[in-house]
């Protein structure tokens, strides 16, 4: 006797029929796809594919970002042409600059009174590293870190003063408290002490014997990051300065400054071609008359 088909196939549960009556007909028959299946699996596919391609994109693009920023930061900063030439073994003479730079320096930090080690640095006698730094220069930003480690190779033979083209009393606090602690640190807004060093762009390295004679003005190294050994142009300049190697010759590319060009000395170049395209209207207009 045949059983009856309620007998091998017992009623379901509201719930499961429900269940059953909402899910596609492709999921619970295997095997059995819909009419419309080729349009729903190729969607998918293409969702799938438009996202590979953006992220594959927003990829090369970041790189393309990258490797631009840090080909534009590799270039040497053009010199000024109006800028005088200082040469290596020059003398840079400071005290005529004495009371403008420690006026700036004073004005800085709320014009507390400038005792004597504010202003050593102003004379001769003690061999000193310049380091001139710009906070707003993602090149000297990141030569922030090699710098503090050459304060600690050097730091007991010899004086380090960090040069900040602003009088800003935040930039300045930031330089003396954060950036460099150990530091004299400086405000050169006018760049005064910068054209006496043949200095226009940061960062830049300048170091001056006993006598305030230029040893060395270039780069701290080839590349932004300082991360080869072989082109710390600065360290090697100092190193062989403190052993009496007076023969050193740094090469051509640290020489060339690498960086963002000073402000005050941009503006100042603005001004001047400002003038020259006022100066050519005019001559224009005389020659239309």
């Amino acid at each position: 006797m045949v059983p009856p088909p309620s007998a091998l196939h017992p009623p379901r549960s509201s719930r499961e029929v429900s269940l059953h009556s909402l899910s596609p007909r492709w999921a619970a028959e295997p095997g059995s796809w819909p009419a419309d299946s080729d349009a729903v699996v190729p969607s998918s596919w293409g969702r799938l594919a438009a996202a590979v391609v953006f992220n594959a994109t927003l990829l090369v693009v970041s790189a393309a970002l990258f490797w631009w920023q840090s080909w534009k930061d590799n270039l040497p900063v053009p010199r000024p042409s109006w800028l005088p030439s200082v040469p290596l073994g020059q003398m840079i003479q400071l005290d005529h600059l004495a009371a403008h730079l420690s006026r700036n320096t004073a004005d800085s930090i709320s014009a507390r009174p400038l005792g004597p080690d504010d202003q050593d640095w102003l004379h001769p006698g003690q061999a000193t590293l310049f380091h001139f730094a710009n906070p707003d220069c993602p090149c000297s930003k990141y030569m922030e870190e090699h710098v503090r480690e050459l304060y600690k190779m050097f730091g007991d033979r010899l004086r380090f003063v960090a040069v900040l083209p602003s009088h800003d009393q935040t930039v300045y606090q930031s330089g003396v408290s954060g950036l460099f602690p150990h530091f004299r640190v400086v405000s050169d807004p006018e760049g005064m002490l910068a054209r006496a060093m043949g200095v226009y762009a940061t960062p830049t390295a300048v170091l001056l014997d006993e006598d305030y004679r230029l040893v060395y003005r270039g780069n701290y190294n080839q590349g932004r990051f300082c991360m080869t050994v072989s082109s710390q142009y600065a360290r090697q300049a100092i190193e062989a300065f403190l052993e009496g190697r007076r023969d050193f010759q740094p090469p051509p590319q640290a020489l060339s400054s690498i960086g963002c060009p000073l402000p005050m000395l941009q503006n100042q170049a603005n001004r001047l071609a400002a003038a020259r395209s006022s100066q050519t209207s005019l001559l224009a207009l005389e020659e239309a008359r």
